[in-house]
């Protein structure tokens, strides 16, 4: 069908927004991964390989969570709680620099940047801005790892597993899912994703977490880079492909 449309190129598998589930999962199947990562058999990536070209590839990254001490902010940056709402906004820019770490698609708008907000729950997201004489150059967006209990209620296919959800979810989750982050470019390097990283991590020892899930990240994105330097651990791996017709 897609000759007949006009478009020659597909790119996938991602889905709904190209920021969600991009890419096929090609080791670590022993490993169940967190809330919005793909899982698939690791026979659909051998089917995929036969008639698909690779484009990129990308990691999710496993970070333990300890309480840490928050250093001095950067002179001038304030770090404070962070609306969601103003990442489809005036934070849009940011929102976009931490979707270009994620894959290589056009830059969400603010109708996209909204649909990605409302995918992932905006009741359920923890956010924090760092700002330099009240511009923006920095944010973090978590909230709880939903996997192991909607694994658990079985995707909440069947009657008893709905009524029993809101049960579930109240439970205290064991891991937390660090969505989206960036610091703008032209602060880079002056320690404001630090204090972004130590503020989530604070957050997570707070709620009883034992890790945070990172990503996939794009390899060789500043994002990869600034975790890997962070202590965190590159586990599962994730491959995006290209149809030519």
């Amino acid at each position: 069908m897609a000759p007949q449309r006009g478009v020659f190129r597909l790119l996938g598998p991602v889905g709904p927004s190209p920021y969600l589930n991009p890419g096929l999962l090609v080791d670590s199947w022993d490993q169940w991964p967190p809330s919005f990562s793909p899982y698939q058999p690791p026979y659909l990536t051998e089917l995929v390989e036969q008639s698909a070209q690779r484009v990129a590839e990308s990691r999710l990254f496993h970070l333990p969570v300890s309480p840490t001490t928050v250093g001095q902010p950067p002179p001038g940056v304030r770090l404070s709680p962070l609306s969601p709402d103003l990442l489809c906004s005036r934070w849009l820019p940011l929102l976009q620099e931490a979707c270009q770490a994620v894959v290589s698609a056009p830059l969400p708008d603010e109708a996209e940047a909204r649909f990605l907000l409302d995918w992932h729950g905006r009741e359920s997201i923890f956010a924090w801005a760092a700002e330099l004489d009240g511009r923006p150059v920095g944010f973090v967006l978590l909230q709880p790892d939903l996997g192991p209990p909607l694994r658990g209620l079985g995707g909440g296919r069947g009657l008893l597993q709905r009524v029993l959800a809101p049960l579930v979810f109240r439970r205290q989750p064991e891991a937390g899912r660090l969505l989206f982050g960036a610091v703008d470019p032209d602060h880079r390097g002056r320690g404001v994703g630090r204090l972004l990283l130590d503020q989530v991590l604070n957050e997570a020892h707070r709620r009883g977490w034992a890790h945070l899930a990172v990503g996939p990240l794009l390899a060789g994105s500043a994002g990869a880079a600034f975790l890997a330097a962070a202590g965190a651990e590159a586990r599962q791996t994730y491959r995006l492909y290209r149809w030519q017709f």
